[in-house]
């Protein structure tokens, strides 16, 4: 069963920043648009991802954070918790970190 969300609605990023797929994910047939609406295939029972991130715009488009879509099958078909979605960020100076949003806003 396909199903659609944006995964922006619970991040803050600044404006013209850009959203994509990216490899790693679980969920089949995942797909996120350039403003963040994530298509995917919601599974029977069980969890699935859709990894995801958001870059900068320009001159700016190389500063990007990853984020990760969780998806729990559930009696409507599918449920998204936006508290869990994760995010990684890169760091010249400090390596990569993982940070989870609990709800929380983050800037690109």
């Amino acid at each position: 069963m396909g199903a659609t969300t944006n995964v922006a609605t619970n991040d803050q990023f600044p404006a013209s920043s850009l959203f994509s797929v990216v490899t790693g994910g679980s969920c089949a047939n995942a797909s996120v648009s350039g403003t963040g609406t994530a298509t995917y295939d919601v599974p029977a029972s069980g969890t699935c991802t859709v990894n995801y991130q958001v870059c900068a715009p320009a001159p700016n488009t190389t500063v990007c954070d990853t984020a990760i879509l969780n998806v729990t099958a559930g009696a409507a078909g599918h449920e998204r918790d936006p508290a869990s979605d994760s995010y990684r960020q890169r760091s010249r100076q400090h390596g990569e970190h993982q940070h989870h949003l609990h709800g929380l806003q983050r800037s690109a």
